[in-house]
């Protein structure tokens, strides 16, 4: 098995200086007894054991990473000592190790010849049993960490200005809705799906949301469970977009339509017809024919079996 320790694409060696700075480097840490430490490294001291961890990155992997690499949002790498070679083997932020060097690549006055590392110092010290470790910790970096939901990050958005956060802070208000919090049926007045607002909102900008949402207030769906539903929103979204010259005629004949049905009998209505396809599709589809028959708009999309093609 080989034990490859890249720094700017060569084999790193056994180097006694090395190992020196490193056990001064990491001294203090384990004088004072602790199991982790963030210690400032230089990056020729770092490497990558092969066996577990490529070291290759695709160039668009690399790019978005040079690309988005910003000083003040690098966090630290995290490694393990191999104290008999002098070197750190990163289990975590070797594209940020990569990254920071094609940064400075060019530069008279390097900035990135430390970089801030997460040193694991309780890790076993066999070199069988420290690989299995190195493994393990390379391959589950992020089990122990939940994933943060489009919902959570609502409050950075708004605080970071996001224009599709703004605009869905502004219907909030003017709508009265609130944002949900876990799947399932909905209550009156909550929205059906954080991610499906955000994205009309993101796309389609602040008309289409006003749009969807007066629409839903005008049918007394604001008031009824599942009247934010996604194939709601999704399905007003679809007439905003697809006949823009009638808009507000549409937004009339819809509103009372829907007034005198529940949410739940308007998707039920849409699955009878349209049953080989999803809900949402369906119920955008049955809105449409609805005001095709009704108040005599033209198709812009046709079905065949399972297939939705736009009419040229």
């Amino acid at each position: 098995m080989t034990i490859t320790a890249i720094n700017n694409g060569t084999m790193n060696t056994v180097n006694a200086n090395d190992i020196g700075e490193l056990k001064g480097l990491l001294a203090s840490a384990r004088a004072q007894g602790k199991n982790v430490a963030i210690i400032d490294i230089p990056v020729r001291l770092f490497a990558i054991d092969s066996a577990y961890q490529t070291e290759e990155r695709t160039g668009r992997s690399l790019a978005y990473l040079t690309n988005n690499f910003k000083k003040e949002k690098l966090l630290p790498v995290t490694g393990v000592p191999h104290d008999e070679e002098g070197k750190i083997y990163l289990v975590d932020g070797y594209g940020r190790w990569q990254a920071s060097q094609i940064v400075d690549e060019g530069k008279e006055k390097k900035e990135y010849e430390y970089l801030s590392c997460m040193v694991i110092l309780n890790a076993p010290t066999e070199p069988e049993a420290r690989r299995r470790y190195e493994a393990e910790q390379y391959a589950f970096q992020n089990m122990g960490t939940s994933r943060v939901t489009p919902l959570q990050k609502h409050g950075a958005y708004t605080c970071m200005k996001y224009p599709a956060a703004l605009i869905l802070n502004k219907m909030k208000e003017k709508y009265d809705f609130s944002l949900c919090k876990g799947s399932g049926q909905r209550q009156a007045g909550v929205l059906g799906s954080y991610s499906t607002a955000f994205y009309i909102c993101r796309v389609n900008g602040e008309d289409c949301a006003d749009y969807i949402f007066d629409v839903c207030k005008k049918a007394g769906f604001n008031i009824k469970p599942n009247g934010y539903a996604t194939y709601v929103l999704t399905a007003l979204r679809d007439i905003w977009r697809y006949y823009p010259e009638n808009r507000e005629v549409a937004a009339d004949y819809l509103a009372k339509w829907l007034r005198e049905r529940e949410p739940a009998q308007f998707k039920a209505k849409a699955m009878a017809r349209y049953g080989m396809l999803d809900h949402r599709t369906a119920c955008s589809l049955y809105l449409e024919d609805l005001l095709v028959d009704n108040v005599d708009f033209q198709h812009v999309r046709s079905v065949e079996g399972k297939t939705v093609t736009m009419v040229a």
